[in-house]
């Protein structure tokens, strides 16, 4: 798995999964602000609010715990059998997303399916990302080397999202000045009260700059922790 420049694969374990058990480390691990890996429960949750589909935790790799602890981001690790196993899931989510999502598409009518792939690969990956990198995953629909048709090429397209390190892992690197960014800011938000993507009412605040006032992350956390999800 390729990751963006100067992030490492660092990332968030859970106590909710299968764990393999370490020895504690000899150093602190500085985890305050990293990348971090899904945890089966988040995975499971974010799949559900994105695209209403019902993941089982257990089909996740396993996290590394140590004394017990699933959530140190310095001692995760992806290897080629954790990619192998998210790519299966990632293929399963991806049929019955199509099957289910989609079945008034037209088999030959582009622009539903270009609707509904747009809306996927604006919100799976929580922070913006360049037009190049959104542009190669729509051109997917259009290339006759993913699928015969606009379904199991929606297919592939799917698949490439679920599998990406910007969905799998949570980028929480400060943007600027040691500073998280508004967006950054929501989904740390979402993650510790919902362990889910952040809804439309989170993101909407992100993006107009609204979460760097303490006074307002104050009240879309008590709004999140009255929420059934809280």
């Amino acid at each position: 798995m390729d990751f963006p420049q100067g992030e490492t694969p660092d990332s968030d374990g859970s106590s909710s999964g299968q764990t393999s058990e370490l020895s504690p480390p000899t150093t602190r691990f500085s985890d305050a602000s990293t990348l971090r890996l899904l945890t089966p429960r988040e995975y499971r949750n974010t799949v559900r609010d994105l695209l209403g589909v019902n993941v089982d935790p257990a089909r996740l790799p396993d996290a590394t715990s140590i004394e017990g602890h699933g959530k140190i981001a310095g001692v995760q690790a992806i290897g080629y059998d954790e990619v192998d196993g998210y790519y299966a899931v990632a293929a399963d989510v991806a049929e019955e997303v199509v099957a289910s999502e989609v079945p008034d598409c037209a088999s030959d009518d582009a622009a539903c399916f270009a609707d509904f792939a747009e809306g996927v690969v604006n919100e799976a990956f929580r922070l913006p990302i360049g037009e190049a990198a959104k542009s190669d995953l729509m051109g997917i629909l259009e290339n006759s080397e993913a699928g015969s048709d606009y379904r199991s090429r929606l297919e592939v397209l799917v698949i490439s999202v679920l599998s990406s390190p910007r969905f799998l892992y949570r980028n929480e690197l400060p943007v600027t000045d040691n500073q998280l960014s508004d967006r950054q800011i929501a989904v740390r938000l979402s993650y510790l009260v919902g362990e889910s993507t952040p809804d439309k009412t989170l993101i909407d605040k992100a993006d107009n700059g609204l979460l760097a006032d303490p006074e307002v992350r104050v009240e879309e956390l008590a709004r999140l922790l009255s929420s059934p999800e809280g």
